[in-house]
């Protein structure tokens, strides 16, 4: 994963159950959308939104720390 500073660490992300995460990012992405926040383009949500958008639907990173 990298996030916007640079940094790039493998991980996992714990969603919890899928289909709630899911909806949940879509939910999170159409009203960021509606608000104007995006950019023209074709992009998957992470790639838009940051890696932060997981995190505020309540996914967890796993971080392996060992990893450079």
């Amino acid at each position: 994963m990298q996030w916007a500073s640079g940094e790039t660490r493998e991980g996992w992300l714990r969603a919890g159950v899928g289909m709630d995460f899911t909806a949940a990012v879509v939910a999170n992405v159409a009203a960021r959308l509606a608000r104007r926040e995006g950019r023209p383009g074709a992009y998957t949500p992470g790639a838009l939104f940051g890696t932060n958008l997981a995190e505020e639907v309540n996914g967890q990173f796993l971080l392996d720390l060992d990893a450079t």
